[in-house]
């Protein structure tokens, strides 16, 4: 599967919404993320995979340079179809390199806990983290 990774436009909303369906991806209430929150990453780090066949999205990954040195990977996602054909990988890999040229030192994933979830973090040199939950509230 050949894709280009590239940084994500407003054209490419669409299918990054049809992918934040996902029930892995949705929130505590059982629904997609906000729009206008997952527009707020335009000037972030978000990258989308692109079918070079049919110029479709088939993945993406957001996330931003916190305070101090930290970057956060908020959502990963890649279609099902597309899965186990190394797209999240090449994601990961080009938004810690953009990360990293925004002075990040370490990077926390926020992320569904699920068997495939843990492997691929842990393949990716990434360590567990705390055993903290997190609380949402939208104001």
């Amino acid at each position: 599967m050949d894709v280009l990774i590239r940084k994500a436009k407003n054209e490419d909303l669409p299918g990054i919404y049809e992918l934040l369906k996902c029930k892995e991806l949705l929130d505590p209430d059982g629904k997609p993320c906000r729009k206008w929150w997952i527009k707020s990453f335009f000037k972030q780090v978000f990258l989308i995979a692109e079918s070079e066949l049919d110029k479709k999205v088939v993945g993406f990954i957001i996330g931003e340079k916190a305070s101090g040195n930290l970057g956060l990977i908020h959502l990963i996602a890649v279609k099902k179809e597309f899965r186990r054909k190394g797209i999240a990988t090449l994601l990961l890999i080009k938004a810690e390199k953009e990360l990293k040229k925004r002075n990040a030192k370490a990077i926390l994933v926020y992320g569904y806990a699920s068997r495939i979830s843990k492997r691929f973090l842990r393949k990716s040199s990434y360590m567990k983290g705390s055993k903290t939950y997190e609380f949402l509230k939208f104001i």
